[in-house]
């Protein structure tokens, strides 16, 4: 999934690019994460600040893709 995204977003961890994925999927209003640490509230609140990514539809297909 790394090459669908933007440069800058590479390098976070996995659970930051899925939860910025899940929130820029058309039609998704709401992410529902486990909060029973403050390091998993920590990651949900640095990734409501990042814009939504206007390709999230092509990480689903590569993901798919890639799995077949």
């Amino acid at each position: 999934m790394d090459p669908l995204l933007p440069e800058g977003r590479r390098g976070e961890t996995l659970s930051r690019k899925a939860i910025w994925i899940a929130a820029s999927t058309p039609g998704v209003t709401s992410v529902l994460v486990g909060m029973r640490r403050p390091e998993y509230v920590d990651d949900v609140l640095a990734v409501i600040e990042w814009p939504p990514l206007p390709n999230a539809d092509a990480v689903y297909e590569a993901v798919a893709t890639t799995n077949e």
